[in-house]
């Protein structure tokens, strides 16, 4: 009898430590993924620092060249990227809503993909 009770003991923590290791790796999986998500939206972030950096000089200068004025060029393009950030800003809630969204399906992906094959 006790060896019965044994064989089922080891069987049943042998299961817990496999779901327990399932866990782990499923855990390590979604870290993993979010971040290379986070990772890449960081790159994008400098790619995207660099683009508007540039092409706010460049639309500076155009600005420049028909007001003739470089100071009036200038403030003209600070002007604009002024009233883009206050959009956005007025925007906030609506951006970081679909960027949660964005990384809430970048976590519960694997989930979806089972449900899919059951």
């Amino acid at each position: 009898m006790l060896d019965f009770v044994q064989k089922w003991k080891d069987k049943i923590t042998s299961l817990i430590e496999t779901k327990v290791r399932m866990m782990q790796l499923d855990l390590i999986e979604r870290a993993s993924g979010a971040m290379s998500y986070f990772i890449l939206i960081l790159f994008f972030i400098f790619l995207g620092f660099g683009l508007f950096l540039f092409l706010g000089l460049g639309f500076a200068e155009v600005l420049t060249a028909l007001l003739n004025s470089r100071i009036g060029g200038y403030f003209a393009a600070a002007l604009f990227f002024l009233l883009l950030g206050l959009i956005l800003y007025t925007q906030r809630k609506k951006i970081i809503r679909k960027l949660s969204d964005n990384f809430i399906a970048v976590l519960t992906k694997k989930d979806e993909e089972e449900e899919q094959k059951q």
